[in-house]
Protein backbone atom coordinates (compact mmCIF):
# COMPACT_ATOMS: atom_id res chain seq x y z
CA UNK A 1 0.00 0.00 0.00
CA UNK A 2 2.86 2.39 0.76
CA UNK A 3 4.11 2.19 -2.85
CA UNK A 4 0.70 3.33 -4.04
CA UNK A 5 1.36 6.85 -2.76
CA UNK A 6 4.55 7.12 -4.78
CA UNK A 7 2.50 7.20 -7.96
CA UNK A 8 0.03 9.90 -7.01
CA UNK A 9 0.20 13.08 -9.10
CA UNK A 10 1.94 16.14 -7.57
CA UNK A 11 0.34 17.38 -4.39
CA UNK A 12 -2.49 19.88 -4.44
CA UNK A 13 -1.36 22.86 -2.38
CA UNK A 14 -3.57 24.76 0.09
CA UNK A 15 -3.36 27.86 -2.14
CA UNK A 16 -4.37 25.89 -5.25
CA UNK A 17 -7.29 24.39 -3.37
CA UNK A 18 -8.50 27.82 -2.28
CA UNK A 19 -7.95 29.31 -5.75
CA UNK A 20 -9.78 26.41 -7.36
CA UNK A 21 -12.79 26.84 -5.08
CA UNK A 22 -12.79 30.58 -5.84
CA UNK A 23 -12.68 29.95 -9.60
CA UNK A 24 -15.71 27.66 -9.30
CA UNK A 25 -17.41 29.95 -6.74
CA UNK A 26 -17.67 27.00 -4.35
CA UNK A 27 -17.83 27.18 -0.58
CA UNK A 28 -15.90 24.76 1.64
CA UNK A 29 -19.19 22.95 2.14
CA UNK A 30 -19.62 22.48 -1.62
CA UNK A 31 -16.12 21.04 -1.97
CA UNK A 32 -16.67 18.81 1.07
CA UNK A 33 -19.89 17.44 -0.43
CA UNK A 34 -18.23 16.68 -3.77
CA UNK A 35 -14.97 15.25 -2.38
CA UNK A 36 -16.04 13.42 0.75
CA UNK A 37 -13.56 15.37 2.91
CA UNK A 38 -14.84 17.22 5.97
CA UNK A 39 -15.43 20.96 5.95
CA UNK A 40 -13.12 21.28 8.96
CA UNK A 41 -10.29 19.44 7.16
CA UNK A 42 -10.65 21.69 4.09
CA UNK A 43 -10.67 24.91 6.15
CA UNK A 44 -7.66 23.85 8.20
CA UNK A 45 -5.80 22.67 5.09
CA UNK A 46 -6.38 25.94 3.24
CA UNK A 47 -5.33 27.99 6.28
CA UNK A 48 -2.10 25.99 6.54
CA UNK A 49 -2.81 24.71 10.03
CA UNK A 50 -3.25 21.09 8.99
CA UNK A 51 -1.52 18.64 6.67
CA UNK A 52 -3.82 16.18 4.91
CA UNK A 53 -3.22 12.60 3.88
CA UNK A 54 -2.27 12.12 0.24
CA UNK A 55 -5.56 10.35 -0.46
CA UNK A 56 -7.55 13.30 0.93
CA UNK A 57 -5.60 15.81 -1.15
CA UNK A 58 -6.24 13.61 -4.16
CA UNK A 59 -9.99 13.54 -3.44
CA UNK A 60 -10.01 17.35 -3.27
CA UNK A 61 -8.08 17.59 -6.53
CA UNK A 62 -10.40 15.09 -8.23
CA UNK A 63 -13.50 17.02 -7.17
CA UNK A 64 -12.04 20.22 -8.65
CA UNK A 65 -10.70 18.51 -11.78
CA UNK A 66 -14.14 17.09 -12.57
CA UNK A 67 -15.21 20.70 -13.16
CA UNK A 68 -12.38 21.24 -15.65
CA UNK A 69 -9.61 22.65 -13.46
CA UNK A 70 -6.02 21.64 -14.19
CA UNK A 71 -3.26 21.85 -11.58
CA UNK A 72 0.43 22.29 -12.33
CA UNK A 73 3.14 22.52 -9.65
CA UNK A 74 3.79 26.12 -8.61
CA UNK A 75 1.01 27.58 -10.78
CA UNK A 76 -2.51 28.90 -10.32
CA UNK A 77 -5.23 26.44 -11.44
CA UNK A 78 -6.25 26.64 -15.10
CA UNK A 79 -9.81 26.15 -16.37
CA UNK A 80 -10.21 23.94 -19.42
CA UNK A 81 -13.58 23.35 -21.06
CA UNK A 82 -12.23 20.32 -22.90
CA UNK A 83 -11.23 18.55 -19.69
CA UNK A 84 -14.63 18.17 -18.01
CA UNK A 85 -15.46 14.87 -16.29
CA UNK A 86 -12.07 13.32 -16.96
CA UNK A 87 -11.59 12.23 -13.36
CA UNK A 88 -13.42 9.48 -11.53
CA UNK A 89 -15.61 10.15 -8.52
CA UNK A 90 -13.35 9.81 -5.43
CA UNK A 91 -16.11 7.90 -3.64
CA UNK A 92 -15.54 5.01 -6.06
CA UNK A 93 -11.87 4.64 -5.11
CA UNK A 94 -10.74 1.65 -3.04
CA UNK A 95 -9.03 3.96 -0.55
CA UNK A 96 -12.03 6.28 -0.07
CA UNK A 97 -12.37 5.23 3.58
CA UNK A 98 -9.03 6.96 4.29
CA UNK A 99 -10.35 10.43 3.37
CA UNK A 100 -10.39 12.77 6.35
Amino acid sequence: MRDYYLYLPPKLTPLQCSQGRTMLTWSCEALAFRSGASVKAIREFESGSRELRAVTRQALAYALEVEGLLFFPGCKPVKSKGYLWSTLDPRQRDDYYLIE
